[in-house]
């Protein structure tokens, strides 16, 4: 019986260890493109007022149509659209729904970030 809680404790330990990694790895990793693209909309002159709110949003709601971010913002759907407009544009959102009216956006890359956020990663050597 000696030594089975020992061993059974640094493996949970060692469990807590490499999830605290990931954990640390994905904030960092979200922390990065989220400055990444403010850096991007911040050259934009009048439209990144509207487009830094989107990003705002975005990091609540990866997958959004224009009418429901103007929702949302309290702003125009005009406004909205040319805001998500301008975000594909700069490689930051695409989308995703092949409508002429009411098109869909998604935050792809924050999506991909999350979801290898999910994956374990391999043990520290």
């Amino acid at each position: 019986m000696h030594g089975r809680w020992e061993t059974w404790l640094e493996f949970f330990l060692e469990g807590i260890i490499l999830s605290s990694r990931q954990a640390i790895k994905t904030a960092e990793d979200i922390n990065h493109l989220f400055f990444d693209d403010a850096e991007k909309i911040a050259h934009l002159g009048r439209a990144r007022f509207s487009c830094l709110q989107a990003l705002d949003y975005l990091k609540q709601l990866p997958q959004i149509s224009a009418p429901s971010l103007a929702s949302a913002l309290s702003i125009s759907t005009p406004t909205a659209r040319s805001a998500l407009n301008h975000m594909v544009n700069l490689g930051i959102l695409e989308e995703i729904s092949d409508k002429k009216r009411d098109k869909v956006y998604l935050y792809r890359k924050y999506i991909n970030i999350l979801e290898d956020g999910a994956q374990p990663l391999p043990p520290h050597t």
